[in-house]
């Protein structure tokens, strides 16, 4: 409790700060206490999600002149202040209120049309198929957290661009509160959701998710979305960006939200060598033991000799499919699976001099080619292993058949 009342009554202090200007003076409501989570955090299994700041609805209704009312006292989610907490915000007992109100936001009244309801969709939907829910029903907890911790009048959207700059994002209070935040909640993993939120967070709280990998079915892209970890008091923590707004989650049904949660279940168990989140061209998640394995040029030999297998299926398929005839197809499965050929495509396109493990004497290799030839493959290998047929040959097809010829 010491430590929440501490981040609180910091959390205050700047607030303060804040108002003193005109412009947040007449943006952040003076009954407005900061919001430093919603939901329960004394579970001992967390998740924590990420957006950019509490909305309006929170705290007030706002009409179509931008005037505000505030909730009347049986609407109100989170703790307002009396007047008498007006005159001493700093006091222990409204600081124990107003940290009481966030565990108990989602059983009183919760904004449902952001968070979504029990066994209902957006963001609650997505996290239930992690076993998590805002509501305590699953295994894990789930707390939500937003990078501008104050609620404004204005949506975010709206806010003054230049204001935002000067006084939240470069000022580096924001990202030292947010990491003390994230150190006191203690979660097994983050959700950073939204693309505008992942941008925030990269350039300004010292976040570094890379949105390279593609979240697609049927050939349509839905998402992008990628891995990282948070270095938190000497621990790692794995933490998952998505440009997806999931507490408004357009053009996703549930059965998207659930293929996505998959892939979001799958990447925030991988360990902190993170050698899939640095295989930036990989569109599956895959198991760091075996990537670690292709990376090995000492042990990649089975592996590779698996890729080599597939690379020629995927090779005589994609001609066959393109109505060339037996000798052309002959002609480019040794063209491509040449390893001259392989090499170019490993320092060009997929850079893995950047990511050969360092107890690997694959730079050494006095016949570099084979040498990178044979880890190209051992990654095809390994892509067929985890994830089948289907996107060993998407892969190949993307990265080695030439586009131009085709």
């Amino acid at each position: 409790m010491k430590a929440a009342i501490n981040l609180l009554q910091d959390t205050i202090k700047k607030i303060q700060k804040l108002r003193n200007s005109d412009y947040w003076s007449k943006q952040i409501p003076e009954r407005c206490p900061p919001v430093l989570w919603f939901g329960d955090h004394n579970r001992e299994d967390l998740i924590v999600t990420v957006g950019l700041n509490p909305s309006p609805s929170e705290f007030f209704k706002v009409d179509n002149n931008k005037e505000y009312k505030y909730l009347d006292e049986d609407e109100q989610r989170l703790y307002v202040y009396t007047s008498e907490g007006l005159k001493n915000p700093l006091d222990a007992l409204v600081l124990k209120r107003v940290l009481s109100s966030y565990d108990h936001y989602f059983k009183n009244k919760p904004y449902t049309r952001w968070f979504g309801k029990p066994n209902g969709y957006r963001f609650e939907f997505f996290i239930n198929q992690l076993e998590a829910s805002f509501y305590g029903e699953k295994t894990l907890g789930c707390v939500h957290i937003d990078l501008f911790p104050f609620v404004t009048i204005d949506k975010y959207s709206d806010l003054d661009t230049t204001k935002l700059e000067e006084d939240v994002f470069n000022d580096t209070w924001f990202k030292d509160h947010f990491k003390k935040l994230i150190g006191y909640l203690n979660p097994k993993f983050i959700i950073v959701s939204g693309k505008r939120t992942v941008t925030r967070f990269n350039q300004h709280y010292g976040g570094t998710i890379n949105l390279q990998n593609e979240f697609r079915f049927n050939e349509t892209k839905y998402a992008m979305y990628g891995r990282s970890t948070y270095d938190v008091n000497s621990r790692k923590i794995p933490i998952i960006g998505l440009s997806v707004n999931l507490g408004n989650p357009r053009n996703f049904t549930k059965d998207l939200l659930i293929r996505l949660s998959v892939i979001v279940h799958q990447i925030s168990k991988t360990d902190t060598r993170e050698t899939w989140r640095q295989l930036s061209f990989l569109e599956q998640p895959t198991s760091n033991e075996l990537l670690d394995l292709a990376l090995q040029h000492e042990k990649n030999h089975e592996l590779a000799q698996v890729g080599d297998a597939v690379l020629k299926i995927a090779i005589r398929e994609y001609y066959y499919e393109k109505e060339k005839t037996a000798k052309d197809i002959q002609t480019m499965d040794g063209t491509l699976g040449d390893n001259d050929y392989l090499y170019e495509v490993s320092l060009k396109k997929l850079k893995l001099q950047n990511h050969i493990l360092s107890s690997s004497g694959l730079q050494q290799n006095p016949n570099i080619n084979e040498a990178y030839a044979r880890t190209l493959e051992a990654i095809i290998g390994v892509i067929y292993r985890e994830n089948g047929i289907k996107p060993a040959k998407k892969f190949v097809e993307k990265w080695i058949v030439p586009h131009k010829s085709s």
